[in-house]
């Protein structure tokens, strides 16, 4: 089923999805968003706490995570209901290259925070101080 091609005004129908389907993707978007939307408000609200470069690695998987269930996942779900991309061509490219770029945005994000684990296992000590939020070791490591 394309979105940006021939097929996306309507020109190719499949049988629908049942109701058991939309339920539960429906029921996985609402605790996506909800559940991405209390991490970046925890982290936000006790900055003293939290405020941790591990945890800004968190609020950034949470934030791309949460547009996936926003903008994403709604009108994929809508493209499988209906069997046919109905929102136009200029919508289909913003939505391809929107879950290309944020699932390639968490992806990324998974790997950060895997590496800083890793680091601040190997390196506990040197890891550690004299650390500052605006650059770790993977933005002097890119450079």
């Amino acid at each position: 089923m394309l979105c940006c091609g021939k097929n996306y005004r309507g020109l190719y129908h499949k049988e629908s999805s049942s109701r058991s389907e939309t339920v539960v993707v429906t029921a996985i978007m609402l605790v996506i968003v909800v559940g991405n939307s209390l991490v970046v408000a925890a982290i936000t609200r006790d900055r003293r706490r939290l405020g941790g470069v591990q945890n800004y690695f968190i609020a950034s998987l949470a934030v791309s995570d949460l547009f996936v269930g926003l903008f994403v996942m709604p009108l994929s779900l809508a493209n499988e209901l209906m069997g046919y991309w109905a929102f136009g061509q200029t919508l289909c490219q913003l939505w391809l290259c929107t879950d290309v770029l944020l699932c390639t945005a968490s992806i990324f994000n998974l790997a950060v925070i895997s590496l800083d684990r890793y680091w601040s296992i190997t390196r506990a000590v040197v890891h550690y101080t004299g650390r500052h939020v605006p650059q770790t070791e993977v933005t002097q490591n890119t450079y």
